[in-house]
């Protein structure tokens, strides 16, 4: 009975695992959430760190007004790589730990978020980008390389409405974009929701051949963190250009 009660288990086991699966397949997928996965473990590891420091420093009265003491800024993450910022601004890492920008009620703070979010100027330019035109100011811009696994996108915005573009540089070799939070359900990040696709060729199996994927968002009172992704397939043989831009309303002009 008890071999019975244990191969049921099993079997249970299997089953959730295989939907769970089923519902992440693809190659973007399953290498995306390999790379997340191996981001939050070097948080956690470097969270753990932390708390054990500031107990030892605790425990050996080192805790205080210290003049010498240096605060810890940012986590690295295992083998993922950060965008660069078009403008020259001081964005954080981004990777603080979520209690630290959530608050009680599960909404990010809108106070956390103006110190860390990207500037924006309110000066807005004519911009073309071939299949569209319309006015905006580009606030952030990466590009994942040929040769590059994967680039991280993690930065805070202030409430307001955006145009996000993904334009693959490679013919054959597919590149995709996978959200941190996908797995609860937050494609983009906290704070954030889709309004409506310009140009839409997926997220995932990305070419040129295809055509980039273009849309506008709206971020939410309490502003928003953009944490993304970009993967390139196994060969590394692909390219992706990212860029984010303020616009004045919802509405393309």
């Amino acid at each position: 009975m008890k071999n019975m009660s244990l191969i049921k288990k099993i079997g249970i086991l299997g089953l959730s695992v295989a939907i769970q699966q089923t519902s992440y397949s693809g190659w973007l997928s399953n290498l995306g959430q390999r790379i997340i996965n191996g981001a939050v473990n070097t948080v956690q590891t470097n969270v753990s760190r932390k708390v054990n420091k500031t107990v030892d420093d605790a425990l050996d009265g080192k805790l205080g007004n210290n003049p010498n003491t240096k605060k810890e800024v940012s986590v690295d993450t295992q083998g993922v790589e950060k965008g660069t910022i078009s403008k020259s601004t001081s964005q954080d890492s981004g990777t603080e730990l979520q209690f630290e920008k959530i608050d009680s009620s599960g909404m990010l703070s809108l106070d956390y978020v103006k110190k860390r979010a990207l500037p924006v100027k309110g000066v807005y330019q004519e911009i073309d980008l071939g299949t569209f035109k319309f006015k905006g100011e580009e606030l952030y811009y990466s590009r994942l390389n040929i040769g590059e696994q994967s680039k991280e996108l993690n930065f805070y915005l202030l409430p307001g409405t955006y145009l996000v573009t993904f334009s693959p540089r490679s013919y054959d070799h597919e590149v995709g974009v996978i959200g941190k939070h996908e797995r609860e359900g937050i494609q983009q990040g906290y704070g954030i929701n889709v309004l409506k696709y310009i140009e839409d060729h997926g997220l995932s199996e990305m070419t040129s051949k295809k055509g980039g994927t273009a849309y506008t968002i709206e971020v939410g009172k309490n502003g928003g963190n953009f944490h993304m992704f970009m993967v390139n397939d196994s060969a590394k043989g692909g390219a992706l250009e990212f860029a984010i831009f303020k616009i004045p309303s919802p509405t393309l002009k």
